[in-house]
């Protein structure tokens, strides 16, 4: 339990402090925890598995309410009920645990059945107002998480806060997948009065400070320079490793505290829940409840229930004299360590932040995002904290901090969280601001690299609503200086007349003939190198532009893939894989020559010329993939070999099977090149979308291992391992990227699941393609769809069918009928066409002068060259970036 102080402050001046002392002894402070928090919230009391047969009951006690949990007839649920005779208010039952067939008040005689109704009131049955079924005991509402616990809320009315609220995710913690509850059984219980109020203990759970000097045994095997807590709304997670040496003497040991008054540690021995059960303002009562594995030997089991023990009866004894005096009135309270006693939303310290900082700069700055000039943010500690919680959420899992150390993805987490919260209250307070956007696009990307859509989506949506209300939108605003708002009138009655939510198709040629989004100026001053731009390099610029391609080729596919008649067939000049193909190709032609493959010359730059220039690399890169990537897409086998085959209008004419084959079969090899060339250098890439162009790579290769060419199909077996074990190592760093890999294996595996060959050692021409998985990859981030397996979007995921539910009828038998029959060249990289824009000089020799292939033609044409990208800043298009992944 802590206080902040100065929460505006720079990190060292912020203060996490104890709660007085007076609110660990004041009667009246009690009485109202007893209302508002332990009548109201959800609390952990105990396991399923101490029910066996109907019948069974426990009876518990907590801040002075007494309940009574019973197994119902059906043997799975479990009722709960005041214990409290509907009467003269006589407690109904008065052991602690038992079996019984009917519950009877020793007062006046009444009974009530196991499920809590009114089984009799002697003598009542003359009393012609007296109804039997409004006099059933006052019910508890129960619920059961997926582990098996046992949780009550006694909140008296019929719908109380729902349990997720309270304690999500809770019971799906990684963590806990390395066991299973129903191998253990209930042992025994334990108590031990306590003289301390209930926060005392909660506060000492809420770190490992104290393991050093107070609990010898937990030093003598954990490494506590490691040792770390995460707070959760709802719960603390505890984290801890073994000292180097003394890992064959780890325990495994995995713990967490519920709030307000529980705690669950299991081993693979064993599992204990504490239960501190106040009775007074100053007094409580600890219940433990001590459950064995089913194979644990008595010596494990004893060792590890003994070890145990010791540690808690230490914790009961320091908590026992802390109270003494906090009741004393001496003591007020005391400053917690930042770090070391978990103060929940407290930024990290100075160093730390000026660590992550410098990683932003490095890893993030216009990789993609372009949010901050590095030349003004030299102050970190004056930025606001939903900027620098932002900041930590997105750039942690670069840095190499100790205090990041082996637990950036936790902490990610827990930051990205503040950050959501400082920023829906500075929205609620102080409405839109430049910092409340930028914060939202590094909020929206660090959720990209968590894997979390749903919030991706919504951080993104809510950055443009600001960004347009609040007129931060250059281009909305200088069109309604320029005609007034009328436009926005307009756009209503265009959108009741014909409503884009159900459109039949979209017109590509009409979308892809606006213009494109305004770019700012770039002036990064790139170090001297023989190959690599002086300045006004452009190239995130391009990037841009490209991205904003990027979201209609998945437009273009998600129509494809829900197969509408409407929506014109690819070979169409009216369909939007000729319009992507057009747009491609002319954002081709105005990229200007010095950033192609070619004259660019990644491979040629030492690993420490490319570190240095990463603000121009990292969106070069960029550049490569989504351009293979684009084709790779347009030209999938899985889009066209897919398709119905009984509509005319829905098959695949052979030369554009041929032709679009080809071109995947180009582009997936260029992928693979990228993925070397990257590699090779060491390289760090910055964008998780660079993963999911390597995996609609690798499901482009799985297609090729079929060929009947034996180069061909070893060649695309190669490169197909080579997309799956850079995949791997881009999972290491984020979970979206671990996702499309888990994705990738099953994909893979239900591909060659049945690989055989014959006698004479022919190799099969048929593959069997999950389509679900193939979607899942392909439309990954695009939100829900119907053919995925993955729940997106805000609405309930209940709606869906289960992220593994892969059924028989999702597989589909494909016959390879075609192989490219071309060889792709990758020594000459993205040559320049022959240029016809020759001229002579005016004396008329011979000898001939080229410009840059697409500096003159931009410059008469209209195109954002190199020297003309200045048309607005680029926080305006950061979040329009974004929009492109969602």
């Amino acid at each position: 339990m802590a206080q902040r102080a100065n929460a505006y402050g720079p990190p060292e001046q912020q203060q996490s402090r104890a709660l007085p002392a007076s609110w660990y002894w004041r009667d009246e402070l009690y009485q109202l925890e007893r209302r508002a928090i332990f009548s109201k919230r959800w609390l952990l009391v105990t396991h399923k598995l101490r029910f066996t047969k109907p019948g069974d009951y426990l009876r518990f006690e907590q801040a002075g309410y007494s309940f009574v949990l019973c197994l119902a007839k059906d043997g799975k649920t479990i009722n709960g009920f005041h214990n409290v005779c509907r009467h003269r208010a006589f407690p109904v039952v008065t052991e602690d645990a038992g079996n019984a067939r009917i519950f009877s008040c020793k007062y006046h005689g009444w009974s009530y059945s196991i499920n809590g109704q009114l089984a009799k009131a002697p003598r009542f049955d003359t009393v012609s107002s007296f109804d039997k079924t409004d006099h059933g005991l006052f019910p508890v509402h129960v619920h059961i998480d997926a582990l098996g616990f046992v949780w009550v809320n006694m909140d008296a009315s019929s719908t109380p806060i729902p349990w997720a609220d309270d304690f999500e995710g809770v019971d799906t913690q990684e963590r806990f997948k390395a066991f299973d509850t129903s191998n253990y059984h209930f042992d025994h219980v334990w108590t031990a009065p306590g003289n301390f109020n209930w926060k005392t203990l909660a506060d000492n759970y809420n770190e490992c400070y104290h393991c050093q000097i107070a609990h010898p045994d937990v030093s003598k095997l954990a490494d506590l320079s490691f040792y770390y807590t995460i707070s959760k709304p709802g719960y603390i997670q505890h984290f801890s490793r073994p000292k180097q040496g003394k890992e064959t003497d780890d325990i495994k040991n995995v713990s967490t505290y519920y709030f307000p008054n529980a705690c669950m540690t299991i081993t693979p021995e064993f599992f204990y829940m504490m239960r501190c059960v106040p009775s007074s303002a100053s007094t409580v009562t600890m219940e433990y409840e001590v459950y064995r594995h089913n194979d644990a030997t008595d010596e494990g089991f004893e060792y590890i229930d003994a070890w145990f023990k010791r540690v808690l009866s230490e914790d009961k004894y320091l908590c026992d004299n802390v109270q003494k005096n906090l009741n004393a009135g001496v003591f007020v309270n005391g400053e917690l360590h930042p770090e070391l006693e978990s103060a929940p939303f407290l930024l990290p310290s100075s160093d730390v932040m000026n660590d992550v900082a410098v990683c932003y700069f490095r890893f993030c700055h216009m990789q993609p995002l372009w949010l901050f000039d590095p030349a003004e943010m030299t102050s970190i500690p004056d930025y606001r904290e939903e900027i620098l919680f932002s900041l930590l959420a997105l750039a942690s899992c670069h840095s190499k901090h100790p205090f990041l150390r082996g637990r950036a993805d936790e902490l990610s987490e827990s930051y990205a969280q503040a950050a959501r919260e400082h920023l829906m209250q500075r929205i609620a307070k102080t409405g839109a601001s430049l910092s409340t956007i930028q914060g939202l696009c590094m909020l929206a990307l660090a959720n990209l690299q968590a894997n979390n859509l749903v919030l991706m989506q919504l951080h993104i949506g809510l950055a443009v609503t600001l960004t347009k209300c609040a007129r931060f939108d250059f281009e909305t605003r200088t069109s309604e200086d320029m005609y007034g708002q009328q436009s926005s009138a307009t756009d209503i009655l265009e959108d009741i007349s014909r409503p884009r939510y159900v459109a039949a198709h979209v017109d590509f040629r009409k979308k892809l003939s606006e213009l494109p989004p305004f770019l700012p100026r770039e002036d990064t001053i790139l170090r001297r190198s023989t190959s690599v731009p002086q300045k006004n390099s452009g190239v995130w610029a391009y990037m841009i532009q490209l991205g904003s391609l990027w979201a209609e080729v998945r437009t273009y596919v998600k129509q494809w893939a829900e197969q509408i008649d409407s929506a014109p067939a690819p070979w169409s000049i009216d369909s939007g894989y000729a319009a992507i193909g057009s747009h491609l190709m002319d954002l081709e032609t105005k990229l200007p020559a010095r950033h192609r493959f070619d004259l660019a010359r990644f491979p040629d730059q030492n690993e420490q010329q490319l570190q240095e220039n990463r603000e121009y690399w990292s969106p070069w890169i960029y550049l490569q993939f989504t351009y293979h990537t684009i084709h790779n897409i347009l030209n999938h086998p899985f889009l066209y070999s897919a398709r119905p085959r009984q509509s005319a209008q829905l098959a695949v004419p052979n030369t554009f099977w041929k032709t679009s084959s080809e071109l995947a079969f180009i582009h997936s090899t260029w992928v693979a090149r990228l993925i070397d060339m990257v590699t090779s250098k060491s390289y760090r890439v910055s964008d998780p979308f660079i993963g999911h162009c390597t995996a609609i790579a690798a499901t482009v290769h799985i297609y090729f291992c079929r060929a009947a060419d034996k180069t061909t199909r070893e060649s695309a077996i190669s490169r197909l391992s080579r997309c799956a074990a850079y995949l791997a190592e881009l999972a290491l760093l984020w979970p979206s990227c671990k996702f499309l890999h888990a994705k990738l294996q099953a994909l893979v595996q239900s591909a060659f699941a049945s690989d055989t060959t014959d006698p004479e050692n022919v190799p099969r021409r048929t593959i069997s393609i999950n389509t679900q998985l193939m979607w899942d990859i392909i439309l990954y981030a695009s939100g829900t769809n119907k053919f995925t397996s993955v729940v997106g979007g805000l609405r309930d995921g209940t709606e869906f069918r289960s992220d593994s539910d892969y059924e028989e009828d999702n597989t589909i038998e494909m016959e390879i009928s075609h192989e490219p029959t071309i060889e792709v060249i990758l020594s000459n990289g993205q040559a320049v066409p022959p240029q016809s824009g020759q001229r002579r000089s005016r004396d008329n020799t011979s000898h001939l002068q080229y410009s840059d292939d697409a500096s003159e033609q931009a410059e008469t044409s209209g195109v954002p060259a190199d020297s003309s990208i200045e048309r607005s800043d680029p926080n305006g298009l950061a979040f329009r970036f974004l929009e492109t992944r969602s």
